[in-house]
């Protein structure tokens, strides 16, 4: 090979190294994230077994969002989301948001015939904390009484790990929020978020 098509061929990797749509960058971004991110690392100490994955990671379809979850007591899913930008190489995420925190009381979950989890139901009340609160939780190891929210730990729902892991696929952070709403999904995809009336977490 020539000297030229050896420069060409370089330049054709770097570009494809430095492609923000390749999932390959994607998956090292949130893998990055976890030490990067104080939020993030903080989350997974806390919560082990939590979930942590990047929304819109291109930036084409709407800002990205780191998000972390996890699923508490056999009931509750607790979320974490912030805006992030990257570092040049689109590899390692940075906060560009504050993190907010919300919790909610899966009410119900519906098994498709094949037995895997084809919608989860949650409560009509969604509870929403910040960064101060956050904080107060961690020295607290996740005693969620010092800010005020008692989680019922005697009423874990069959099939409940199953499906909130299940809801991580889903494209929920994508749309807008929804408090109170029943997740509806077919084959793995949101169709539609179905409103409820109001509810205690």
């Amino acid at each position: 090979m020539s000297r030229f098509g050896s420069i060409l061929v370089a330049s054709a990797l770097a570009l494809v190294g430095c492609d923000p749509s390749s999932p390959g960058n994607k998956a090292t971004a949130e893998a990055n994230g976890l030490s990067a991110l104080a939020e993030a690392r903080q989350f997974a100490e806390l919560f082990p077994g939590s979930t942590h994955f990047i929304t819109h990671y291109t930036g084409s379809a709407g800002p990205s969002i780191w998000n972390s979850k996890v699923g508490l007591s056999g009931r509750y899913v607790l979320s974490m989301s912030f805006q992030i930008s990257f570092d040049p190489s689109r590899k390692t995420p940075v906060r560009a948001g504050q993190p907010e925190f919300h919790l909610r009381k899966v009410t119900g979950i519906q098994l498709n015939p094949d037995g895997t989890v084809g919608g989860v139901s949650y409560s009509g009340v969604q509870l929403t904390f910040g960064p101060d609160e956050w904080q107060r939780l961690i020295q607290a190891r996740g005693d969620f009484s010092v800010i005020g929210i008692e989680i019922n730990s005697d009423q874990p729902l069959e099939h409940f790990d199953e499906a909130w892991r299940s809801a991580m696929t889903l494209a929920v952070d994508a749309l807008p929020p929804h408090v109170g709403s029943r997740i509806e999904t077919f084959k793995g995809r949101v169709t539609k978020m179905v409103p409820l009336g109001n509810g205690l977490v």
